[in-house]
């Protein structure tokens, strides 16, 4: 991938999209993809490099699955660094507004197709997170009869299919790493140890696909659990401070930001009955007070 991404050896993808082609074609949840979409690169970066990367790969799984490929469905807006080593916040932070989809027709199942890595640590930081939100009760699993939890606790229900996507994906990454890194040097062009390492090239991509199937498996099993959210958002009342900011600010109301700071940072909790208080002693309209009364933490996103 290392190869196909910087050295300039673009039928390393072709060949890879036809091994992932010859992997999925018989697959049945692939079998009504009918069309494939490159992720882009901006245009700068394609200039430099001579190609994207993704279209490469496309290109090697439409021809063994015979269907189209469109490259302008998806457009990229901004040029970014590589986002592999990037933490979670700043990969979220750095492709926010980063591309923008044009008007699909006449298309059922469509596949995006990006580079192995890439999708690698998005799943990595996805299981993570599905991970935490069971040990905060946000999802439950579906109980399988006859399933051993815990040694300790036979009442809990592990997050085994998580864990197992998490440390597989993890092996595949760290071996793409080793096989990105090996395989373009030879020392004094004799040098065949790539024999032995182009063996196991079909390792990490055995990985990748136990880790698909373990998060398909985990992703089953899950339940959300409504109540536990909904106490947390009712704990969390604070948060709609910002929607109540927005409407003051769009009401030219004077200092909006200094009027919730005063009043959400403190050291106290923030209620439901210290928000509605609050609104109460604005001076706005009261249609404007009951817009704000609207605000519930289980319904504000933001907009």
């Amino acid at each position: 991938v290392h190869a196909l991404k910087y050295q300039h050896k673009s039928n390393v993808g072709l060949y890879l999209g036809e091994k992932i082609g010859e992997t999925i074609y018989s697959i049945e949840k692939f079998s009504t993809i009918d069309l494939l979409v490159p992720v882009p690169l901006h245009h700068k970066k394609k200039f430099i490099r001579g190609y994207n990367q993704s279209e490469i790969i496309a290109k090697g799984i439409a021809k063994k699955l015979n269907v189209k490929i469109d490259n302008n469905i998806l457009k990229r807006n901004k040029n970014t660094k590589t986002q592999t080593k990037k933490n979670k916040l700043s990969r979220w932070e750095s492709i926010q507004s980063l591309f923008e989809v044009s008007e699909i027709k006449n298309y059922k199942h469509i596949a995006i197709v990006d580079d192995v890595k890439s999708i690698h640590t998005i799943l990595l930081d996805f299981t993570k997170d599905v991970w935490q939100y069971i040990s905060m009760e946000y999802f439950k699993q579906r109980i399988v009869a006859g399933e051993v939890g815990s040694s300790a606790m036979p009442h809990k229900v592990n997050p085994i299919d998580f864990e197992n996507a998490e440390g597989n994906l993890g092996i595949a990454n760290a071996l793409l790493e080793y096989l990105s890194a090996k395989l373009p040097i030879s020392r004094l062009q004799r040098d065949l140890t790539d024999s032995t390492v182009l063996r196991n090239i079909g390792v990490p991509f055995g990985h990748s696909l136990l880790a698909m199937q373990n998060l398909q498996k985990g992703l089953g099993k899950l339940i959300v659990n409504e109540k536990a959210m909904d106490a947390d958002l009712e704990a969390s009342w604070a948060v709609v401070a910002e929607g109540i900011q927005t409407i003051l600010r769009r009401e030219s109301y004077p200092q909006p930001y200094e009027a919730l700071k005063a009043l959400t940072r403190t050291n106290e909790g923030i209620t439901r009955s210290t928000i509605a208080a609050f609104i109460e002693t604005l001076d706005v309209s009261e249609d404007v007070k009951d817009e704000l009364r609207a605000l519930r933490p289980q319904t504000y996103t933001g907009k």
